[in-house]
């Protein structure tokens, strides 16, 4: 959400499949990669700035050819990578450097938790945080406000 309301997305430009990387987790073939690394690109970025870490693309094909190609995996693999690459987005556009915005106090990530909590109509606090498996917070709360 605040990618598009903090007006990052069309500040950037990003396209219809970049976006939708910014909402979903991907396997790692080289469209997703290639995605990720433009939208960073759009925001000045490299991969670099990323925080998700490095791993193996889930997608079976798309981790034999990085094998056989012996390159090793990078944070563009990273399932999540493209929702990082859009958090960086979102900071530059907002004049926030994105160094940390995995970070709960950091700007990017507090408007995320801000947009979450709007939506599922609950109070977040950091009592109910933990981190997830690509580095940012997450809360827990009941299902019916995930689901409403």
């Amino acid at each position: 959400v605040p990618l598009l309301a903090g007006g990052a997305a069309d500040r950037f430009g990003l396209t219809d499949a970049e976006l939708a990387l910014a909402c979903a987790s991907h396997g790692g073939q080289p469209a997703h990669v290639a995605a990720a690394a433009a939208m960073l690109a759009k925001a000045g970025c490299d991969e670099t700035c990323l925080e998700c870490g490095a791993h193996a693309p889930s997608h079976a094909a798309s981790a034999r050819a990085l094998v056989a190609a012996a390159a090793r995996p990078r944070a563009l693999h990273n399932n999540c990578s493209g929702k990082h690459a859009g958090f960086i987005c979102s900071a530059v556009a907002a004049g926030v450097a994105p160094a940390g915005y995995v970070t709960p106090d950091h700007p990017t990530m507090e408007a995320v938790t801000q947009a979450v909590a709007e939506a599922a109509g609950v109070a977040l606090t950091a009592a109910d945080r933990a981190v997830d498996g690509c580095s940012i917070p997450t809360f827990r709360m009941p299902l019916r406000a995930v689901a409403a």
